[in-house]
């Protein structure tokens, strides 16, 4: 515990100046482009109820909204989504995915979208404590809708960008001990090679033409080594890593990393023109399930940077695509 708590402190403060960004590109966005990235959608009080601001876990970020449908999908069993926000693990909070737990859950499906215990230098957070957090949800929603008559025995995990980084490595690192099964993921640009992160993609979606954007022991690149978090309790010293090192730990908090014969299924979008996850996370994504032989979708939009509002019709495409999943892996 005490080494990935280690390993993921290093791999956050390697990449964070590269990403961060992404939380205040999104802010400027939203109020432009959500609707031709499909992440709008309206909701009253026929559809459902919503139990907002519940308290799955004992820190301040531990809160998230419970979407119960008006009706049920299926009188014997139902299905959760759970949705994961994005901001470079730095920013961002459960209101940015409301539009896919209000849209599912109109489908029939319980959703719910969760808040997580931020990276930042006075804290402890890490990629460790954001995979507990995830997991302590997955309890609490468990726990809150049997008390209330629901029958919870499946659900999907997924997010978008940093949110969809976490939501592919708990499903594939964790996922055998989730608290419901995991039946498939999700997921928009979510960085899923972290050795891939430094590269930059030319006006091409074709991921032969890549290239690193840093050398090893370049001056801007020695100074991303040193962008560790004191709040992981590592005692790291940024000289003393090897580039092996290095990319021996980016790997370790990776989700590709994870992909074998066992793996679930996976619906996901990648922009051919995004500065902050190039689409060679999706390839490689696509490579290794393909190679693996597990039943996936891999759509590629590719006028889009990384929030994909460029190409609207990729993105109803997606949507059809989660919802053909959930009819085939929930069963309603």
């Amino acid at each position: 515990m005490k080494k990935f708590l280690k390993v993921t402190g290093i791999v956050l403060g390697s990449i964070i100046l590269l990403i961060v960004i992404a939380g205040i590109a999104f802010k400027i966005w939203i109020n432009v482009n959500i609707g031709k990235a499909g992440m709008t959608e309206d909701w009253d009080d026929s559809y459902g109820q919503i139990d907002a601001d519940l308290k799955y876990g004992d820190k301040e970020a531990n809160v998230l909204d419970i979407y119960l449908p008006a009706e049920k999908g299926n009188d014997e069993y139902q299905a959760l989504m759970l949705f994961v926000h994005g901001g470079g693990w730095t920013e961002g909070t459960k209101k940015e995915m409301g539009f896919a737990a209000r849209r599912y859950a109109k489908e029939g499906y319980v959703t719910a979208n969760m808040n997580y215990d931020l990276l930042r230098e006075d804290g402890p957070a890490s990629v460790y404590t954001m995979l507990e957090d995830i997991n302590n949800a997955i309890k609490f929603v468990k726990r809150y809708t049997d008390e209330r008559g629901y029958n919870i025995d499946r659900m999907s995990i997924g997010g978008i960008s940093a949110g969809a980084h976490l939501a592919q490595l708990y499903a594939l690192k964790c996922g055998k001990e989730s608290p419901i099964p995991i039946v498939f993921i999700e997921e928009r640009v979510g960085p899923s090679d972290l050795n891939k992160v430094f590269v930059v993609v030319h006006d091409s979606i074709d991921p032969g033409v890549i290239k690193l954007a840093h050398e090893y022991d370049s001056p801007t690149f020695s100074e991303l080594k040193r962008m560790v978090s004191p709040a992981t309790g590592s005692d790291f010293k940024p000289e003393e890593l090897s580039k092996q090192d290095l990319d021996s730990l980016l790997r370790l908090a990776s989700p590709i990393t994870y992909v074998d014969s066992t793996s679930m299924p996976i619906v996901m979008a990648y922009g051919g023109k995004d500065p902050l996850v190039p689409y060679v996370h999706g390839y490689e994504m696509d490579s290794a399930y393909t190679a693996n032989g597990i039943d996936h979708v891999f759509l590629q939009f590719p006028n889009s940077t990384h929030w994909l509002a460029e190409d609207p019709d990729m993105a109803q495409k997606f949507t059809e695509h989660v919802k053909a999943y959930c009819k085939k892996y929930f069963g309603y």
